[in-house]
Parts: structure tokens; sequence; C-alpha cells
């Protein structure tokens, strides 16, 4: 019923441009996303019954440490990437701020790929004591510096608001994936590290997707003005960024770290899969936001504030109401779902239920840090994010000892509704608009 109204709405000639824009883009997006997400939880149900809870475990934990040490390669640089795009999409001096930023994502990735791949003994037996880690880092760290340039080449591209590009090359991934584990399990007998040695062929192949798209691209667009801007200017823009997304990914990386350290992997395995169902009651959230970003900051920057709240209230509603059917479902059917990955899984029942509830309430508030990062309150956010995961860090250390995963669950379902009802509670003081969506 709301795709049709969705589809009248866009046959409407009275209807913002900005707003079909928004949901033609979204519905694309919202698509092929549905598409790969499916390909990657087939994926993702094909390991864990191949696999099980313990080498899950151990490829999340990989994948948690390897979200940490991006931290530092991207060092903010994407979403100052989507901003710029957008906002110099026609000006020369875009050509200078992309290459100074691979440049210097690319020596420092490199530099913390060396690093672990040296000490990855210490870190797999002497902090975690899992013996099987040392692979996965030797593995992730081949890979790590090219996944860097390819997700910043995608960002470009996402500001200069080749959406349907963007999404495909990132939807691609779970289709490469699921070729990748069904050639490393069933022709070269590889299990233990399969998970790592499949994510190396991922990061490889769309690399180079992601390179010739982004030439094609980048070197198209119509170049109308000529500025110039100083890096130092770049990097101001970016620290707030950074220090805003280091604390994301402490809030979203720091259960799965703790529970590594505390607790089994298989207790992470059975964390993981749980978390990773979680997410499916933000799929439509996580496309439309994709559209809104780039417009936020076109819209704000042109001063065509009327617009933006339409445009702002339009994607909110569209979010919720993609994302509360899922969390319905999870409500009622939490062990039934568990079961489709194995009987082991069945125990994280109560961390989804958690988990699920929390993409709900960040749902219902909109796209409270694209707003405050595309509108240049970049501070602002990074000073609230950092509140947020210090109440996420202590919530974890504290209850994780005693509750095991569902003490992860509070505490990262805790840090997430906190951070987006302090926002929501700014833009309102600021901007005197409600970016969330209130169904009752």
């Amino acid at each position: 019923m709301v795709l049709r109204k969705n589809f009248l709405i866009l046959k409407n000639p009275q209807f913002s441009q900005d707003i079909r824009e928004i949901l033609k883009g979204s519905l694309w997006s919202l698509g092929t996303r549905i598409f790969s997400l499916g390909i990657g939880y087939i994926n993702t149900i094909i390991l864990a019954r191949l696999l099980g809870a313990e080498i899950i475990g151990v490829n999340s934990l990989t994948a948690s440490i390897f979200a940490f040490a991006g931290l530092f390669a991207n060092f903010g640089f994407p979403n100052v990437l989507v901003r710029y795009a957008s906002q110099y999409e026609e000006d020369s001096v875009l050509s200078f701020i992309v290459s100074r930023i691979f440049f210097t994502s690319l020596i420092i990735a490199i530099t913390i790929s060396l690093f672990i791949a040296v000490f990855s003994d210490v870190i797999s037996r002497r902090f975690f004591h899992i013996t099987l880690l040392k692979d996965y880092l030797i593995l992730y760290s081949l890979a790590f510096p090219f996944s860097i340039i390819s997700n910043e080449m995608v960002e470009t591209i996402r500001g200069l608001r080749k959406i349907s590009v963007s999404e495909s090359i990132r939807n691609s991934m779970s289709l490469i994936n699921l070729f990748s584990i069904l050639l490393l399990y069933y022709v070269f007998k590889i299990k233990d590290t399969l998970p790592a040695i499949a994510y190396d062929i991922i990061v490889f192949t769309v690399f180079f997707i992601s390179f010739f798209s982004f030439l094609r691209i980048f070197h198209r667009r119509k170049v109308t003005k000529r500025s110039r801007i100083a890096f130092k200017e770049v990097i101001d823009t970016s620290l707030p960024l950074l220090i805003t997304s280091s604390m994301m990914v402490i809030i979203a990386n720091t259960d799965r770290v703790m529970l590594g350290y505390f607790s089994t992997p298989s207790e992470v395995g059975i964390y993981s899969i749980a978390f990773k169902l979680s997410l499916l009651a933000s799929i439509g959230g996580v496309s439309i936001n994709m559209i809104l970003a780039p417009k936020i900051s076109q819209l704000y920057w042109k001063k065509k504030i009327e617009e933006l709240k339409q445009v702002v209230s339009f994607g909110s509603k569209l979010f919720f109401y993609t994302s509360f059917p899922v969390m319905v479902f999870f409500l009622i059917f939490p062990s039934f779902i568990l079961s489709i990955f194995g009987k082991e899984f069945i125990a994280g029942k109560w961390v989804l239920i958690i988990l699920a509830f929390s993409q709900l309430v960040n749902a219902a508030s909109g796209p409270v840090g694209y707003f405050l990062m595309m509108t240049g309150k970049e501070k602002t956010y990074r000073n609230i994010v950092i509140f947020s995961a210090i109440v996420n860090v202590i919530l974890n250390y504290l209850l994780i000892p005693g509750l095991g995963s569902i003490g992860a669950a509070l505490g990262s379902c805790i840090a997430t509704v906190l951070w987006n009802i302090v926002g929501l509670a700014y833009i309102w003081a600021r901007f005197k608009m409600y970016i969330g969506y209130r169904p009752f």
C-alpha cells in the first residue's frame, strides 16, 4: 500500500522535484539493497551452517578490529567527500580535494596493515587468546588498503548523486561473496579461514569496479568554476567527522570486541548473527539516508530551508514505515528466525529483540547524524556521539562479564537511543525543526 502511494506521488506534477528525486533514488537504492541483503543473508546462513558459531565469531571479531583500524585510515574523509562532492560538483577544486584525500588515506592504511600483520600473533594469543585469529588478521591486512580507497571512491560517486552506481557497487559485494564461499568450500575445500579469504576476493574485485566507475563519472562532470581551497581546511572539516565516526564505530563494535575479550568466539558468533539480523529493521532507512545526505547539504547551503524541511520530513516518514514491520516480526518470531542459522544461534533470542528495538528508535528519529554533518554542525554531532560512546563502553564493561551477550546488547541499545534523543533535541533547539517521525 505504501509503495503504491509512493508511485502515485511520483506522477503528481505538483510534488516537489526534490521529493521525487529522494523517492526515485530511495526506491532504486532500496530495491538493490533488498536484493543485496537477501544474498548477504543467504551467505550468512550458509557460513553459519557450514562453519558454526565459533568461526563466525572469529570472523566477526576480526571485522570489528579492522573497523577500528579503518577510523584512522579514513580520517573522517568519507563524509567529507560526500559533502564536498555535492558542494563543489562543478568546481575544479574538487579534483585537488579528492586526490589529496586518497593519497593520505592510502599511506595511513598501508601503515596500519603492516602493523597489524606484524603484531598479529601478540593480538591473537596474548590479548584475545584465540589462535585462529592470527590467520584472519593477516588475511584482512592484505586487502585493508584497497577497502579504504574503494569506500572513498564510492562515497565520492554518491556525493555526485550517482546513487544507482554507488549502490550497485556496494550491493555487488554480496553476490561476489556468495560465489567466493561456494568456490572456496566446495572446490578448494577451505574451511577454517574461508570467510577471511572470501573477504579478500570481495575487496579486490570491488576495488577494480569502483576504480573504473569513479574515473568515468568524475572526469565527465561539467566544470564551470575554478576555486582554491587549502587542504588544511579539508582536514579541519574532517577532524570533527573523524572523532564522530570514531565514536560511532566504538558504539557499533565495542560489544563484539569486549565479548571476544571476556567471553568465547562462539558467543561472539551468536551475537554477531543477532546483530546482523537486527539491521534489517533499518534497511529502508539506510537506503533513504544515502539519498538524503547530499540533498540535505545541497538545500541547506543554498538556503532553501522550506524545501529542506519538506524533504527531511518525507524521508523520516518513509524511514519509519520501512522499519516498523520488520521490528514487529522480530518481536513475535525471534527463535524461529535465529533457528534458520542453526540451533546454537537460538540462544541469541533476547539479543535480537533488544537490538531490533534500538534500530526502531533509530528509524523513528530520522537522519539525525546526516543532518548535523551536512549542515556544518559536525562538532555538535561529535560531542553527542562522544558522550554516547563513553556510555556504551562503560555499560559494556559493566554488563558483559555478568550478562554476556545480553549485556552487550543492552549497552549498545542504550547508547543508540541516547544519541538519537539528544540529537533530536539539539536540532529542534537550533533549527526549530523536528526531523523525526511521530506515528501516534
